[in-house]
This record gives C-alpha cells, sequence and structure tokens, in this order.
C-alpha cells in the first residue's frame, strides 16, 4: 500500500499527516462520512457560491482527507482523526491545499468528475445494433 508524508508547519500547526492509498475499508468510511454530510439540509436554488463551495468542501474534501490519514501533531494547535466539519473549516488553507493534494494522488478514482463517468460509461455502453 502506497503511504505519503505531508509536512506543515506555520506559527500554530506543525503537522505531519501520513496519507495512504485507500483501501475497501478507507472507501466505506469516505462514503459513510460522505452520507452524513450529504443528508444535512441544503436549498441549491438560494444557496450562494460561498455556501456551495462550502458544502462541496465538507461533502468531497472533508470525508476523503479524514478517510486515509493518519495523524502526528506538535505545535499550539493539534489535528487529529476527530476534527469536526466546523473546525476543518477553520484549518488554514495552505494546509488543506498540500493535504487534498496528497490524497487525490494517491486515490486518483475518488477525484473522477461526474463527466468523466458518464463518457467513461458512454465508451463501454454496449452496442444495441444489430448485424
Amino acid at each position: 500500500m502506497k503511504k505519503v508524508t505531508v509536512k506543515y508547519q506555520d506559527d500554530e500547526y506543525n503537522v505531519v499527516l501520513t496519507v495512504r492509498q485507500a483501501t475497501v475499508a478507507d472507501g466505506m468510511d469516505r462514503g459513510s462520512r460522505m452520507a452524513v454530510m450529504y443528508s444535512q439540509p441544503f436549498d441549491h436554488a438560494t444557496a450562494t457560491a460561498a455556501e456551495r463551495m462550502t458544502r462541496y468542501m465538507l461533502f468531497q474534501t472533508y470525508p476523503s482527507c479524514l478517510a486515509v490519514t493518519e495523524f502526528v501533531s506538535t505545535g499550539t494547535k493539534t489535528l487529529d482523526a476527530n476534527i469536526s466539519p466546523e473546525e476543518f473549516l477553520e484549518l488554514p488553507d495552505s494546509l488543506v491545499f498540500v493535504w487534498d493534494r496528497a490524497v487525490f494522488e494517491l486515490n486518483p478514482h475518488w477525484a473522477k468528475s461526474d463527466r468523466e463517468e458518464e463518457t467513461r460509461g458512454e465508451a463501454q455502453a454496449p452496442s444495441t445494433a444489430k448485424s
């Protein structure tokens, strides 16, 4: 199983994160976390762009990062697997950027867009033409 170490340090955080290639159990954990976030009431029609981005971060990035990460934190502020969605949103953007990048580099199948899935599905669809 592939692993990558992400180190981040600033005035408040000194964090070492070990991100791993997902197992089936990790994928199920991620899916469970996504379902919890998705079950929260949300009105797409009236949501602002910022609210939609926040929802995306909590639906996609937050569960993905937590599902495949081992934490070691030293510094003023700690970081662990029990971080709440609200605490996650308060993390430095530069920390989440490097963390998220490592997660999706090791688990590119988690980053597939709906359009890519549609295109792949169309290409693999069986032919219904008769000869």
